[in-house]
């Protein structure tokens, strides 16, 4: 399995972190996985050649709200719709999440008092049961989140999965497509967004009372990771897709 994953963060330290998670919590080999850095590099067609999966990370340096860097995020709509073209499987995370969301129609918007900073609890929605990836999760569990942007309104067709009291939509699908588009990080367990925020504390110049707020906040969220294995297992694998 050729996994390509576009990474977003400026730093290499946060970017080699998000790798080493991602590989921990989605059992992939780091063989299998070519990072291509978007925040030096422009996405073009031709990164998709080969791929057998394709995954869109966060970011802790851009906002989709924002259009932070507009010559990426062109480049990166271009290639999210061939990939659907192609029935490429497709899972965008977090801001990955948001420039799917943006790439294929929808709206996303910047809200800092829905900000969702540390652990919150998500809900599946009516239907869930009937995707792939979330079928074996709670319909009610605990997952790490760090945003700012909302997916306001989802692309025509798509349909929403999961929700939280701050922002409604959380995890979207298009039926009968391989494309799924979560807003929390499965690739991040309480330990690990931890680290993160610590990290990120520096460089948005947070207060150590604000870091204290969103540490308090942080909890256990056992269930919230098996989105990746779920994603590999049943969609790129068996070619699972979401049916209403």
């Amino acid at each position: 399995m050729n996994i390509l994953l576009i990474q977003w963060r400026k730093d290499r330290v946060m970017a080699d972190h998000e790798f080493d998670c991602f590989i921990k919590y989605s059992g992939r080999d780091r063989s299998s996985v070519k990072r291509l850095d978007a925040c030096t590099v422009i996405p073009t067609l031709d990164i998709l050649e080969g791929v057998d999966a394709l995954v869109v990370g966060g970011s802790g340096d851009y906002l989709v709200s924002q259009n932070d860097i507009p010559r990426q995020t062109a480049g990166m709509f271009l290639v999210l719709e061939e990939a659907r073209h192609r029935s490429i499987p497709t899972l965008g995370i977090c801001f990955g999440s948001q420039i799917m969301t943006k790439a294929f129609g929808g709206l996303v918007v910047k809200d800092e008092s829905r900000e969702e900073a540390g652990t919150f609890i998500v809900q599946k929605s009516e239907g869930a049961e009937k995707c792939p990836v979330l079928q074996y999760l709670p319909d009610t569990f605990s997952a790490q989140l760090g945003h700012k942007d909302h997916l306001e309104y989802l692309p025509v067709g798509a349909v929403n999965l999961v929700s939280s009291e701050k922002s409604t939509n959380q995890y979207w699908v298009f039926p009968g497509e391989p494309i799924h588009a979560v807003l929390w990080h499965p690739e991040l367990k309480q330990e690990d967004l931890q680290y993160r925020l610590r990290f990120y504390a520096k460089v948005y110049g947070w207060s150590e009372d604000k870091i204290q707020l969103m540490f308090e906040t942080l909890k256990p969220s056992p269930h919230a990771s098996d989105v990746l294995h779920g994603f590999f297992e049943e969609v790129v694998k068996k070619g699972r897709v979401y049916s209403k």
